[in-house]
Protein backbone atom coordinates (compact mmCIF):
# COMPACT_ATOMS: atom_id res chain seq x y z
CA UNK A 1 0.00 0.00 0.00
CA UNK A 2 2.90 2.64 0.96
CA UNK A 3 4.61 1.59 -2.04
CA UNK A 4 1.59 2.61 -4.30
CA UNK A 5 1.34 5.16 -2.48
CA UNK A 6 4.62 6.62 -2.75
CA UNK A 7 4.81 5.86 -6.62
CA UNK A 8 2.19 8.39 -7.14
CA UNK A 9 3.16 10.62 -4.78
CA UNK A 10 6.73 11.10 -4.81
CA UNK A 11 7.38 11.85 -1.57
CA UNK A 12 7.88 9.83 1.61
CA UNK A 13 5.51 11.89 4.10
CA UNK A 14 3.05 12.57 1.49
CA UNK A 15 2.86 8.79 0.84
CA UNK A 16 2.38 7.77 4.65
CA UNK A 17 -0.40 10.44 4.79
CA UNK A 18 -2.18 8.51 1.90
CA UNK A 19 -1.09 5.27 3.52
CA UNK A 20 -2.75 6.67 6.83
CA UNK A 21 -6.33 7.56 4.83
CA UNK A 22 -6.34 4.67 3.14
CA UNK A 23 -6.15 2.68 6.31
CA UNK A 24 -9.13 5.25 7.91
CA UNK A 25 -11.09 4.75 4.52
CA UNK A 26 -10.98 0.96 4.80
CA UNK A 27 -11.74 0.25 8.60
CA UNK A 28 -14.75 2.52 7.88
CA UNK A 29 -15.61 0.76 4.29
CA UNK A 30 -15.10 -2.19 5.50
CA UNK A 31 -18.79 -3.10 6.22
CA UNK A 32 -19.51 -2.14 2.14
CA UNK A 33 -17.07 -4.35 1.18
CA UNK A 34 -19.07 -6.46 -1.71
CA UNK A 35 -16.39 -9.23 -1.96
CA UNK A 36 -16.60 -9.31 -6.13
CA UNK A 37 -12.78 -8.89 -6.02
CA UNK A 38 -10.22 -9.62 -3.88
CA UNK A 39 -9.20 -7.79 -1.03
CA UNK A 40 -5.90 -6.72 -2.29
CA UNK A 41 -7.26 -5.57 -4.94
CA UNK A 42 -9.98 -3.31 -3.53
CA UNK A 43 -7.50 -1.99 -1.09
CA UNK A 44 -5.42 -1.08 -4.48
CA UNK A 45 -7.76 0.82 -5.63
CA UNK A 46 -8.88 2.54 -2.86
CA UNK A 47 -5.17 3.50 -2.69
CA UNK A 48 -4.76 4.81 -6.11
CA UNK A 49 -8.09 6.58 -5.70
CA UNK A 50 -6.75 8.37 -2.60
CA UNK A 51 -3.20 9.03 -3.39
CA UNK A 52 -4.93 10.70 -7.17
CA UNK A 53 -7.55 12.24 -5.31
CA UNK A 54 -5.21 14.44 -3.35
CA UNK A 55 -2.81 15.63 -6.11
CA UNK A 56 -6.11 16.82 -8.13
CA UNK A 57 -6.44 18.89 -4.96
CA UNK A 58 -2.97 19.65 -5.18
CA UNK A 59 -2.84 20.79 -8.51
CA UNK A 60 -6.03 23.05 -8.37
CA UNK A 61 -3.95 24.95 -5.45
CA UNK A 62 -1.03 24.92 -7.42
CA UNK A 63 -0.59 27.93 -10.47
CA UNK A 64 2.85 25.29 -11.68
CA UNK A 65 1.42 22.28 -14.08
CA UNK A 66 2.87 18.97 -12.79
CA UNK A 67 2.89 18.02 -16.61
CA UNK A 68 5.97 20.88 -16.79
CA UNK A 69 8.93 18.24 -17.64
CA UNK A 70 12.49 19.15 -16.78
CA UNK A 71 15.11 20.43 -18.48
CA UNK A 72 17.49 17.56 -20.59
CA UNK A 73 20.33 18.64 -18.53
CA UNK A 74 18.50 18.88 -15.29
CA UNK A 75 17.77 15.88 -12.80
CA UNK A 76 18.52 12.18 -11.66
CA UNK A 77 21.47 11.07 -13.27
CA UNK A 78 20.90 7.73 -13.56
CA UNK A 79 17.88 6.47 -16.03
CA UNK A 80 15.29 4.76 -13.15
CA UNK A 81 15.51 8.24 -11.13
CA UNK A 82 15.01 9.62 -14.51
CA UNK A 83 12.08 7.75 -15.45
CA UNK A 84 10.52 8.06 -12.33
CA UNK A 85 11.03 12.12 -12.19
CA UNK A 86 8.60 11.49 -15.70
CA UNK A 87 5.76 9.63 -14.55
CA UNK A 88 3.84 12.48 -13.19
CA UNK A 89 3.67 13.73 -16.72
CA UNK A 90 1.73 11.54 -18.01
CA UNK A 91 -1.90 11.65 -17.92
CA UNK A 92 -3.86 10.50 -15.34
CA UNK A 93 -4.96 7.03 -17.15
CA UNK A 94 -1.27 6.52 -18.34
CA UNK A 95 0.14 6.63 -15.19
CA UNK A 96 -2.21 4.55 -13.03
CA UNK A 97 -1.84 1.78 -15.89
CA UNK A 98 2.13 2.67 -16.12
CA UNK A 99 2.63 2.29 -12.16
CA UNK A 100 0.32 -0.79 -11.47
CA UNK A 101 2.13 -2.64 -14.14
CA UNK A 102 5.56 -1.75 -14.50
CA UNK A 103 6.00 -0.56 -11.49
CA UNK A 104 4.05 -2.51 -9.09
CA UNK A 105 3.95 -5.62 -11.03
CA UNK A 106 0.28 -6.16 -11.39
CA UNK A 107 -1.43 -7.78 -14.30
CA UNK A 108 -3.82 -6.45 -16.50
CA UNK A 109 -6.59 -8.44 -15.34
CA UNK A 110 -5.47 -6.91 -11.80
CA UNK A 111 -5.17 -3.64 -13.17
CA UNK A 112 -8.74 -4.01 -14.89
CA UNK A 113 -10.29 -4.80 -11.65
CA UNK A 114 -8.88 -2.03 -9.64
CA UNK A 115 -9.79 0.68 -12.16
CA UNK A 116 -12.71 -0.13 -13.87
CA UNK A 117 -11.51 -0.59 -17.06
CA UNK A 118 -11.08 -3.87 -19.77
CA UNK A 119 -8.19 -5.83 -19.60
CA UNK A 120 -7.93 -4.36 -23.53
CA UNK A 121 -8.13 -0.86 -22.09
CA UNK A 122 -5.05 -1.83 -19.39
CA UNK A 123 -2.83 -2.86 -22.28
CA UNK A 124 -3.51 -0.16 -24.92
CA UNK A 125 -3.30 2.61 -22.19
CA UNK A 126 -0.03 0.66 -21.12
CA UNK A 127 1.27 1.03 -24.83
CA UNK A 128 0.68 4.49 -25.19
CA UNK A 129 2.03 5.24 -21.53
CA UNK A 130 5.18 3.59 -22.62
CA UNK A 131 5.26 5.77 -25.83
CA UNK A 132 5.01 8.42 -24.19
CA UNK A 133 7.77 7.82 -21.91
CA UNK A 134 10.00 6.50 -25.02
CA UNK A 135 9.44 10.28 -26.22
CA UNK A 136 10.07 12.20 -23.28
CA UNK A 137 13.12 10.03 -22.51
CA UNK A 138 14.25 10.73 -26.22
CA UNK A 139 16.04 13.89 -25.60
CA UNK A 140 17.91 13.11 -22.54
CA UNK A 141 19.00 9.90 -24.02
CA UNK A 142 20.56 11.55 -26.75
CA UNK A 143 22.51 13.97 -24.35
CA UNK A 144 23.89 11.22 -22.62
CA UNK A 145 24.94 9.11 -26.11
CA UNK A 146 26.31 11.93 -27.27
CA UNK A 147 23.87 12.45 -30.56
Amino acid sequence: MFSTAYRFMRNHQDAEDVTQDVFIKVHRKMAKFRGDSALSTWIYRITVNTALDLLRRRKRRQAVSIDDVPEPSAGPSNLQGLIESMIPSLPEGYRKVFVLHDIQGLKHSEIGEILGITEGASKSQLHRARAAMRRKLAPYLKNRLGM
